[in-house]
């Protein structure tokens, strides 16, 4: 059963508004690199920029589903388009199942932004002292 369409676009609104935690990453990362920072910090910051636009991406991917998953009479369209998409087959998993895993992904795109945004700061500062 799907929920309501004032709860698919408040998911899809939260998870959209994740994309504005990118920014701040390579503004420091850039910092730190403009005070010659240390190089090792700098490359763990920047590995851990991708990994974070990574769980990004597919945040953004699972908000334009639940976009479109308003207009659609039941998940076996999503599956369907899913399986066009990726070759993966995600039958058999309800709604609950798929939400716990946006909330998975979304978890660790916190622990990654944290992790990055950490780092970076450490480049910069390690110089100072």
């Amino acid at each position: 059963m799907l929920p309501e369409t004032a709860t698919l676009r408040l998911h899809a609104a939260a998870l959209r508004s994740t994309r504005w935690l990118l920014w701040p990453g390579p503004c420091l990362l850039l910092l730190a690199s403009i005070q010659a920072g240390e190089w090792r910090l700098q490359t763990a910051a920047a590995l851990a920029m991708l990994l974070q636009s990574w769980f990004c991406w597919r945040l953004q991917l699972d908000a334009a589903l639940l976009a479109a998953l308003e207009n659609a009479p039941s998940l076996t369209v999503l599956d369907d388009t899913i399986h066009g998409l990726f070759g993966k087959a995600a039958a058999g998993r309800d709604f609950g199942q798929r939400q716990q895993g946006m909330r998975r992904l979304l978890i660790r795109f916190f622990m990654t932004t944290a992790l990055c945004w950490l780092l970076a700061i450490c480049a910069m500062m390690l110089p100072m002292i």
